[in-house]
């Protein structure tokens, strides 16, 4: 797979994800490479192979648009992504967060742990409800539970829950698309924070997505948990600009 094979395999991972839990169809907004959430993640997003034109187009719907929805702008767009930001700051929409898309080849790459215990993989309406809350508390976020239930039971879907001292204490989401594992969602509760947790999950992680024998894991980390995943080994790829209207 070629660099930019892989970038755009990264988002289409992401991206395949959101449209499982749910999207608008087409007739609403009829921009073929918009899609938008019909709940959590609350996210209005163009396919990486969207034209300037398409982009250009959001602005006739824009405000129709929850004010809670966040608009991803990625390095794949190349040039419309410049474009898309500036209708966005025309339209009242402010930079919330920023992430980078990173990758980690699984071949010819080492095993970096064993199996940890306390690491399972959940599947009942009740750990579900936990996996949820536990997500939601690490990230600070409200998430739909609803949504989740939605994906649970896809075959190419794992829900992850670590536990520590028999307490649940973070979470991961493992999503598969062709060769391409994509890896969601991986927080740790506050009081767990600062005590390793999140390495031994992605230890787990890590692990379990050889034995899936997909050939990448994606991902988009956060500017906090950057630093552990090129520890881990991945590799940056773009960076993703999340934008939110704030008036």
């Amino acid at each position: 797979m070629s660099f930019d094979e892989l970038n755009k395999a990264n988002i289409d991972n992401l991206t395949c994800l959101w449209k499982k839990m749910g999207v608008q169809s087409h007739s609403t907004t009829l921009i073929e490479n918009l899609h938008i959430s019909i709940s959590w993640p609350n996210r209005c997003w163009f396919d990486w192979q969207a034209t300037e034109d398409e982009i250009s187009a959001i602005s006739n719907i824009i405000f129709q648009l929850q004010k809670r929805c966040i608009v991803p702008v990625w390095g794949g767009l190349e040039g419309c992504a410049s474009l898309l930001e500036r209708i966005l700051m025309d339209n009242g929409f402010e930079l919330l967060f920023q992430q980078t898309a990173m990758y980690l080849s699984l071949e010819n790459n080492d095993v970096i742990g064993s199996l940890n215990p306390d690491v399972v993989t959940i599947n009942s309406q009740q750990d579900i409800e936990t996996w949820t809350h536990i997500a939601a508390h690490s990230f600070e976020y409200e998430i739909d539970v609803s949504s989740i239930r939605k994906i649970a039971c896809d075959s190419d879907v794992q829900l992850l829950l670590a536990y520590v001292d028999g307490q649940a204490a973070a979470t991961a989401m493992l999503f598969r698309t062709g060769d391409n594992i994509g890896v969601h969602q991986v927080g740790v509760a506050a009081e767990w924070r600062g005590k390793g947790v999140a390495r031994t999950l992605m230890h787990h992680v890590i692990e379990k997505c050889y034995g899936l024998t997909g050939k990448y894991i994606t991902l988009q980390a956060s500017e906090v948990g950057e630093n552990l995943y090129r520890h881990l080994g991945f590799k940056p790829q773009f960076m993703i600009k999340n934008y939110q209207r704030f008036v």
